[in-house]
């Protein structure tokens, strides 16, 4: 066994984004069969059942808007992004119908392209300050993670549910259940992702994805240098001497400053944190918890 093998990076995680307001964004048709309103219903029912004399949930709080074309879905964002604007934080359910290579489905005919269908979210989300968790309950939903998933770029949302086939709508009404019940009961504690076909994707996974390397290059650089080398310190040294060659810049004097710029992994690992997630408490404990370890692991045995 190698050392890449037992050394793993350490985070608190959770499942989803603080929310104070539930929305469900219905592009069903007639047709079919109605999910999302059943979903409000009892989303509703839950949180009432929940109520006591100390705590009341306000189920004006949970939003059901039918979007029947582009118009709709233009409206239900707008209205989203006003209701960010007055504190709200948002937990989105989409259901409808989608194409892996097209987007969502409205039951006008048009589609919700995956272009647009990020840019809507990443206005909710900028205006939530970092804090938006969808649950896209459509087929092939998952497909849209491919196409916003870019190094050192804060993604669209803070935690995404999708599908990546084709999915029942039994299926989607079950899992759907199991997870809304998780996150009110426990705050998504008991949600087991095993269990569940929905795949998920968010600010945690992304960041490890683009500060792991840098990371490892402090905690197991002898193990990143045999497993990965395209991330090894070499490597980096290597490109980065070559951009600055492409820019005119005399290697002679740079030399120091990259090899400088190398010894201060927690300084890069810190700002590449910065770059791909949302400025939230959430990327203060992430950033916190791995800058404690690339520091413990400077530390002379």
């Amino acid at each position: 066994m190698t050392a890449m093998e037992v050394t793993t990076i350490n985070v608190e995680r959770t499942i989803a984004s603080d929310a104070n307001t539930i929305f469900l964004i219905d592009c069903l048709g007639e047709r079919d069969k109605q999910s999302a309103r059943t979903r409000h219903e009892e989303i509703c029912d839950t949180l009432i059942a929940q109520s006591t004399q100390n705590i009341t949930h306000d189920i004006s709080h949970v939003h059901h808007e039918l979007c029947r074309h582009r118009g709709d879905w233009s409206a239900a964002m707008s209205k989203i992004r006003d209701t960010c604007k007055k504190g709200m934080l948002p937990l989105v359910f989409i259901d409808g119908h989608g194409d892996v290579q097209k987007g969502l489905a409205m039951p006008s005919g048009d589609f919700i392209g995956w272009q647009e269908y990020g840019q809507d979210l990443r206005a909710i989300t900028d205006t939530a300050h970092g804090e938006l968790t969808v649950i896209a309950g459509f087929c092939y939903s998952f497909a849209f993670v491919k196409t916003v998933a870019k190094v050192a770029e804060k993604l669209p949302f803070a935690f995404y549910f999708g599908y990546k086939d084709e999915v029942r709508t039994a299926d989607v009404e079950d899992e759907t259940r199991i997870i809304y019940k998780s996150l009110i009961n426990d705050g998504g504690k008991s949600l087991r992702y095993d269990e569940l076909q929905i795949s998920s994707y968010d600010e945690f996974d992304h960041a490890l994805e683009v500060v792991g390397p840098v990371v490892f290059m402090q905690l197991a650089p002898d193990a990143l240098r045999v497993g990965l080398p395209q991330f090894s310190k070499a490597k980096f040294r290597k490109e980065l001497e070559k951009h600055l060659a492409q820019q005119g810049r005399p290697l002679g004097e740079m030399r120091e400053i990259v090899k400088q710029v190398l010894n201060n992994t927690p300084r890069i690992a810190e700002r590449l944190i910065e770059s791909c997630m949302h400025d939230t408490t959430r990327r203060s404990r992430f950033k916190e918890h791995i800058l404690s370890q690339m520091e413990k692991a400077g530390l002379p045995g």
